[in-house]
C-alpha cells in the first residue's frame, strides 16, 4: 500500500514536471508556404494542453539582412533590430503565424536607403526600389508572455533561422536559448 503510494506520488510529480516543460512554445517556419510571400511565416504554437499564453507579445530580431539592389550590389544591415506586436491569447495546444521579414524594415526610395526611418544623405548609385530583394537575412523570434494572469513574465527565444532566397526557405542554423 505505502509503496503504490509513493510509486503515485512520483507519478504526479514526475508529470508536473512535463507539464511545466510545456509551458515554452515551439516555434517553427511555416511549411508549404505560399513562395510569393518571402520569406515563409513562422508558426508560434502553445504546445500546453493546460494554459493559456496570455499578454502574448511577438519579436522579429534580425541579425543579418542583406539586400540585392540591382547594378549597386548588395546592400544591408547587421545590427540587431527587435519590432515587437502583441498578440491576443494563445489557446492550449492553438498556434498563431507571424512574419518576420527584414524587408519590413529596409525601405528604398529614390535611391536613398531608410531602416526604420533613418535614411540616408544621398542617393546609392545604381540603387533602384523596384530590383530591392532580399538575398540572405539571419533571425530569431522572441516570445513574451504569461501563462497565468498574475504570474510573472516568462520570455522564449527561438533557434536563430537563416534564409535562403534560392528556396524561399528558412534553416536552422542555432539552437534555442532558454
Amino acid at each position: 500500500m505505502i509503496a503504490a503510494s509513493v510509486f503515485g506520488i512520483i507519478l504526479f510529480v514526475v508529470w508536473c514536471g512535463d507539464q511545466y516543460d510545456k509551458t515554452s512554445p515551439e516555434i517553427s517556419p511555416k511549411e508549404n508556404a505560399d513562395v510569393s510571400h518571402s520569406p515563409p511565416a513562422f508558426i508560434v504554437k502553445n504546445i500546453s494542453p493546460y494554459f493559456w499564453m496570455t499578454n502574448v507579445q511577438l519579436i522579429c530580431g534580425i541579425d543579418l539582412a542583406a539586400f540585392d539592389v540591382g547594378a549597386r550590389g548588395p546592400v544591408g544591415f547587421s545590427i540587431p533590430v527587435t519590432s515587437g506586436k502583441s498578440n491576443p491569447p494563445i489557446k492550449p495546444y492553438k498556434s498563431v503565424e507571424y512574419h518576420c521579414n527584414p524587408s519590413d524594415y529596409l525601405k528604398f526610395e529614390n535611391g536613398k536607403i531608410s531602416l526604420m526611418g533613418l535614411t540616408t544623405a544621398s542617393p546609392l548609385e545604381g540603387a533602384t526600389a523596384s530590383e530591392a530583394r532580399l538575398i540572405q537575412a539571419e533571425v530569431w523570434i522572441g516570445v513574451k508572455y504569461r501563462i497565468f494572469w498574475l504570474s510573472n513574465e516568462r520570455e522564449f527565444v527561438s533557434p536563430m533561422w537563416k534564409y535562403h532566397s534560392a528556396s524561399a526557405s528558412w534553416e536552422e542554423i542555432r539552437p534555442t536559448y532558454k
